[in-house]
């Protein structure tokens, strides 16, 4: 079986952006993979390029970032959204061959004719790069009152995979949100560890979040559903510390409760009274 390493490239609105200067210096960074090296040139904002066994990747490549007639052709465009600073129609005229492929999303398409249209969910191997179109959304900024910028189903973020190593390019996501949920990944596994080698078996809902990448369509309330079929066989919650003020953790909290289930927030306790329960057997 093949082992997947899974990157994560948050290209966010408003984040990492970089002024192309007269020299167009950019920040470029070289991932090792099975099939040979990744270079990653981070141009601005949400637009950066690829370059692998030959082939040139663009994604968002957009004329207010870079001087695109010094800049190499592209064998593949990929854009995230319709917006004019993520799709720049004659940018992609500049770059564009007979032989480049397109990937849009339904709004893109709109705007530049020639492309192939991926929806959230939608799974493509172009030019021998397995390509998955996942979700990317913003609702926390508002064009007026309950219409965001970056609506639920509009624009896509893409896994791409070179070789053994999967590229997530995440689209216009809110940047607070995408950071904190990295966060508390990075805290879930500290703790499942913990707790594994305490002698517990751990069920993880918070991680199952990572299945919306495969499946665009695999929402909150099938995560939540999911989870609480795990906790009914639980004989145990334990909240991860700072995680109560989370939806999540106080709704499995009060099925927990509902359910008789013990709930513990240190480890010290939890092996307390699992320890008074086998004196008491």
């Amino acid at each position: 079986m093949r082992k997947l390493s899974f990157l994560l490239i948050f290209i966010v609105v408003g984040f990492l952006f970089m002024r192309a200067g007269a020299q167009q210096k950019f920040e470029e960074d070289i991932i090792k993979t099975s099939k040979g090296d990744l270079k990653i040139t981070f141009i601005g904002h949400g637009t950066l390029m690829f370059t692998f066994g030959g082939m040139v990747i663009q994604v968002d490549p957009v004329g207010q970032y870079a001087d695109y007639s010094t800049l190499p052709q592209a064998d593949l465009i990929l854009v995230t959204l319709e917006h004019g600073d993520h799709l720049d129609p004659d940018v992609i005229e500049t770059i564009r061959t007979d032989k480049t492929d397109l990937i849009f999303t339904e709004k893109c398409a709109e705007k530049v004719k020639g492309g192939l249209i991926m929806k959230n969910g939608d799974v493509k191997t172009i030019q021998g790069l397995r390509i998955e179109a996942v979700p990317a959304y913003n609702i926390v900024h508002m064009r007026r009152e309950n219409v965001p910028f970056h609506p639920k189903g509009q624009g896509n973020g893409y896994v791409i995979t070179f070789g053994d190593k999967r590229v997530y390019v995440a689209g216009a996501l809110n940047a607070k949100d995408a950071v904190l949920y990295i966060k508390n990944v990075s805290r879930m596994a500290e703790w499942s560890i913990k707790l594994i080698r305490a002698g517990y078996s751990v069920f993880v809902p918070g991680l199952d979040f990572l299945l919306g990448f495969k499946d665009g369509n695999f929402h909150y309330h099938n995560y939540f559903y999911n989870s609480w079929w795990w906790i009914k066989v639980a004989e145990a919650i334990f909240v991860v510390p700072h995680s109560e003020k989370s939806k999540g953790t106080r709704r499995e909290i009060e099925m927990a409760k509902k359910e008789n289930i013990p709930v513990f927030y240190s480890i010290r306790d939890m092996n307390r009274y699992f320890k008074s329960q086998e004196k008491s057997k």
